[in-house]
C-alpha cells in the first residue's frame, strides 16, 4: 500500500509559494479555464478552416483528356480517353469517363494528375 504523504508535501509546499491554499486553487482553477479555452478555441479554429478552405477543386463540371496510360479501382484510362469531374472531396474525386456505360468510378486525384493534366492537390 503506498502513502500519499509524499502528495500532501508537495501541495503544501506549493501552497506556501504562491501565498496559501486558496491562491493555489485560484491558480489552479484559472490555469484549467484558460487550457480548457484555448482547447476549445483552437478546436474551433482548426474545424472552421478546413470547412471554410477546402482543397481548392476548380475542376468540377471540367473534362481532361487522358495523356498517358494508368488503372485505379477498376478503371482502365488509356491516352486519348475523356473523362469529366463530377464532385470532389479533398483526394477522393468522382469522375465520368466519356462514352462508358460503367460511370461513375470514384479515384484519388493522384491517380487523375498522373495520367492527365488534372492539377495534383497532393502538397
Amino acid at each position: 500500500m503506498s502513502s500519499n504523504l509524499g502528495d500532501y508535501q508537495r501541495i503544501v509546499v506549493w501552497a506556501k509559494k504562491v501565498g496559501g491554499p486558496k491562491k493555489l486553487l485560484t491558480l489552479v482553477s484559472g490555469i484549467s479555464i484558460l487550457a480548457w479555452q484555448s482547447g476549445k478555441s483552437g478546436y474551433k479554429y482548426l474545424k472552421q478552416k478546413r470547412i471554410n478552405n477546402p482543397i481548392p477543386h476548380e475542376t468540377k463540371g471540367a473534362v481532361f483528356v487522358v495523356t498517358s496510360s494508368g488503372s485505379c479501382a477498376g478503371l482502365s484510362l488509356n491516352p486519348g480517353d475523356q473523362f469529366r469531374v463530377l464532385e470532389s472531396h479533398n483526394d477522393a474525386i468522382l469522375i465520368e469517363r466519356l462514352g462508358d456505360d460503367k460511370n461513375p468510378y470514384m479515384v484519388s486525384s493522384s491517380f487523375l494528375s498522373s495520367v492527365s493534366h488534372y492539377p495534383n492537390s497532393a502538397p
